[in-house]
């Protein structure tokens, strides 16, 4: 499923750094029959001091306020936002598994890779992973991107945005998402 829903035209991109909250709000649309996306209105507003600390909310009240601040500023249509965790806080990792599994199987694959390739307990984590397509070693096999954070990371920046009254699409880490059943 994209961001883009019948009943949605725009969404909010979110970004929070060390040093401010930047939010934009996007919409897509046609040009030309190709699509394409279009930035209807933009904030930055400054963090102070110490409220991200090693790329993780330390201040989630502070960082709160910022994105509530960011969203004052601007006249946005929509309550929808996307949201990137910071790529030195994921750790990732391209495997290659049996282009044949059945979902259920690739999941259980996915599972048990995690626990084996990422230093922190599964229990520690948040995780996703996308299918890259055909390995280049050998057509019965398919690469697949692992990428995981750990969960107080994630959950602190989920937290920030959703009590600044956005509701969360997307959470990135990288090129994937993290999907409901393991957010």
């Amino acid at each position: 499923m994209g961001i883009f829903t019948k009943n949605r035209t725009s969404n909010i991109g979110l970004d929070v750094s060390s040093t401010a909250v930047k939010l934009l709000e996007f919409a897509k649309e046609l040009v030309d029959g190709v699509p394409r996306y279009r930035i209807l209105n933009y904030a930055v507003v400054p963090l102070p001091t110490n409220a991200i600390v090693e790329k993780s909310v330390a201040d989630v009240e502070a960082v709160m306020e910022a994105i509530g601040s960011a969203l004052e500023k601007t006249k946005l249509r929509s309550k929808h936002a996307v949201v990137a965790v910071a790529g030195s806080s994921v750790i990732n990792k391209v495997i290659s598994l049996p282009a044949s599994l059945t979902r259920a199987e690739l999941d259980a694959q996915i599972h048990n890779a995690v626990e084996q390739h990422i230093p922190y307990p599964i229990s520690e984590v948040r995780f996703d992973y996308d299918a890259l397509g055909p390995s280049e070693h050998s057509p019965e096999l398919m690469d697949v991107l692992i990428v995981a954070s750990r969960k107080e990371t994630v959950d602190s920046l989920m937290q920030a945005v959703e009590g600044a009254f956005l509701s969360l699409v997307i959470c990135h880490m990288l090129d994937s998402c993290l999907r409901t059943n393991t957010c």
